[in-house]
């Protein structure tokens, strides 16, 4: 309770005497430095009451890991980009690095987020202007280790010992540096659902490493070959940064948001604060918000009940919705939108999303009190995944929601384990099945080239990098390098079965530099050597 006033104090402070001098019909000078005070705040306080949730859910035993597999490197360089301004504004170097470009592993990529996020705000709490955090991913057969190096002022020895305990509060002379004890514990719970272990030691000449470690289950693929270092402090941060302080959060990393659109405020509030309890959740009040979160450019996302530290929050528009940062549409995994809204209604919406390759892949579902099976008709025309007509039971629509994301895992699964893939059985609309059959046409066109790289790949289907990558993680499951090597391994197979060819002709047939890495990355996919396939699996296959 007394962490939680302190902001308070210094969010209804400001804003009495912000009303008082308005009121009076003055223009305060101190207007932004007092809201950006307040903002600043609002998100520790709501940072802070989102900690206090994850540590009931502990306490009370709810708290389960929903492991899947995901690519842990992807997801580390994406958490420290997160804190690309905070960085700059501090003026302290923040690196991300890994011996690979890429690593798929079994976790919890929620849990993952938070434990990483905790560590990243602790070392930037203690760590002063000028100084470096250092964010470091290696593993070997059996163990991954993720560490968070700063160089701050570490931890006396006497408290290494304590600090993963609940409420602990380590000693220091400066008060506004202390946190409430529970964001290290809830690190230390996380990882030890997965199995792992968590340490403190010294970092040379100064500072602390904080390392996790957590046993590596069988990953779905191979990580690719390559150096990866990446630095995020480059230009000076603008002065609207806002410090990403907290103990706990969850960033754009998560990709698993749900935009809630509708033009009543209390059916909006209702049910977006019945999804909060298991998802992030956006809400806007008419299409045209809807739209333009869908189409930020800026990386923008919502603050809901589920929001997360680091995020500043602003006002785009009071009518409509309020914004915060690092959200864009690749993040938002679901659309839930009211039919009848003034503007673009559910329809139009609807209609939009689907004849975008932006978001056409982002599932939505409508809701209305239009029950004649003439409007059912025309919203599925249009492409939404379900209708549900208002009044509806609201475990109806958890279960609806609930199964189009268990829907979206079966097709990513389906991409990865049959042979034959028709886009068609993967992709939710005509726009989506041509992006992917052009993807796997061009791959096959340069199969055998071993020089065929993602850059490539996306010049050639005239997008970006990152939107390639955005757009195959949403239909398919993965990234571009896995999507690549995904179908040099299933003609592989092809081939194995289907004609006289040697292993070894294969594999460079299939665009592999060695017969080792075809076979390592065969095994990898079928749980065997192409070899010890060809000798027992060929017949049953």
């Amino acid at each position: 309770s007394h962490d939680l006033r302190t902001p308070l104090t210094l969010i209804i402070s400001p804003i009495n005497s912000l009303v008082q001098k308005l009121e009076q019909g003055q223009q305060p000078p101190t207007l932004l430095t007092q809201l950006k005070n307040i903002r600043k705040n609002a998100q520790l306080l709501h940072s802070q009451v989102s900690t206090l949730l994850d540590f009931r859910r502990l306490d009370t035993g709810a708290e389960t890991l929903q492991s899947s597999p995901s690519d842990i490197v992807a997801q580390l360089h994406a958490i420290c980009l997160s804190f690309d301004d905070y960085a700059h504004e501090r003026h302290i170097t923040l690196q991300c690095q890994s011996p690979e470009k890429s690593f798929v592993m079994t976790y919890d990529k929620e849990k993952m987020n938070k434990m990483v996020y905790n560590l990243l705000s602790n070392a930037f709490k203690f760590t002063p202007e000028g100084g470096s955090i250092t964010v470091s991913f290696t593993h070997d057969d059996h163990e991954a280790t993720i560490t968070v190096a700063d160089t701050g002022r570490g931890i006396p020895d006497p408290e290494k010992a304590h600090i993963f305990h609940r409420f602990y509060r380590a000693e220091t002379d400066d008060h506004s540096q202390t946190g409430s004890g529970i964001g290290l514990h809830i690190v230390k719970e996380y990882v030890t659902m997965h199995g792992g272990t968590v340490s403190v030691s010294d970092n040379v000449p100064q500072g602390s490493v904080f390392g996790i470690r957590i046993p590596i289950e069988t990953p779905s693929s191979l990580p690719l070959q390559g150096e990866s270092s990446i630095s995020v402090n480059r230009e000076p941060a603008s002065q609207d940064s806002a410090s990403p302080l907290g103990e706990t959060g969850e960033g754009s990393g998560s990709g698993s948001s749900i935009l809630v659109v509708d033009d009543n405020p209390d059916m909006l509030t209702f049910i977006a604060d019945s999804l909060a309890e298991n998802y992030d959740v956006l809400t806007a009040t008419d299409g045209q918000a809807a739209l333009d979160i869908l189409h930020s450019t800026s990386n923008i996302w919502l603050r809901l009940p589920q929001t997360r530290l680091g995020h500043p929050q602003a006002s785009l528009d009071g009518s409509r919705c309020s914004f915060g940062s690092h959200f864009t549409s690749s993040n938002i995994s679901l659309v839930i939108s009211d039919v009848m809204m003034p503007g673009i209604d559910g329809f139009e919406l609807c209609r939009r999303m689907k004849s975008d390759i932006h978001t056409s892949h982002i599932p939505i579902i409508l809701l209305t009190a239009r029950t004649t099976d003439q409007s059912k008709i025309e919203g599925l025309q249009l492409g939404a995944d379900d209708y549900i007509t208002k009044p509806f039971n609201m475990d109806v629509l958890l279960l609806r929601v609930q199964k189009i994301r268990e829907w979206a895992t079966t097709r990513h699964q389906d991409f990865k384990r049959k042979l034959d893939i028709n886009p068609s059985d993967i992709t939710i609309t005509p726009l989506d099945e041509q992006f992917l059959q052009k993807a796997i046409h061009i791959v096959e066109e340069h199969i055998g080239d071993s020089d065929f790289t993602v850059e490539t790949l996306g010049q050639e289907l005239g997008m970006s990098r990152s939107f390639l990558y955005k757009k195959l993680m949403a239909v398919t499951g993965q990234g571009p390098a896995e999507f690549i090597r995904t179908l040099r391994i299933k003609r592989g197979m092809a081939l194995l079965q289907r004609s006289q060819m040697q292993v070894t002709e294969i594999a460079y047939t299939v665009g592999f530099n060695s017969l080792k890495s075809f076979t390592m990355n065969f095994k990898a996919e079928y749980g065997m050597t192409p070899t010890e396939f060809l000798r027992t699996g060929k017949n049953q296959s």
